[in-house]
């Protein structure tokens, strides 16, 4: 896709048959020749990039530090700091220097906010709106 569209890769290229090829001087033919070679070359380039392309890791999304973690999390960064390897939000960027996965944050964030029926808020949300 390109600019977001689908888009179909044309080679221009005449396609000469023997008869014309046969009507070509030797130096019309050498031309053709070439112009084939070039062809070639150009497709296997493209061949080579996509290929590459196709080969790279997916993007990786920005890491979050400890404060936005924390905030994520409603911890402290300190907190965020002492537990992230244990949650397994934490990652190595250099010597004494981590950051934290956001969509590990997000996930741990799931597992810890309580179901609404055990949740004391709703619950006590719950039976005044029945009383009502």
């Amino acid at each position: 896709m390109l600019n977001g569209e689908r888009r179909r890769v044309t080679v221009a290229l005449s396609v000469v048959g023997m008869h014309e090829l046969r009507e070509l001087d030797p130096s019309g033919r050498l031309q053709v020749l070439q112009d084939v070679n070039d062809a070639m070359e150009q497709l296997a380039s493209t061949r080579g990039a996509i290929e590459a392309l196709l080969l790279e890791p997916p993007p990786v999304p920005p890491l979050i530090d400890a404060v936005e973690a924390g905030r994520q999390l409603g911890m402290s960064p300190e907190w965020v700091r002492l537990h992230g390897r244990e949650l397994d939000i934490e990652v190595y960027v250099t010597e004494g220097v981590y950051r934290y996965d956001p969509d590990k944050v997000l996930a741990v964030r799931e597992r810890r906010r309580p179901a609404p029926e055990t949740d004391p808020v709703m619950t006590d949300l719950k039976r005044k709106l029945l009383r009502q």
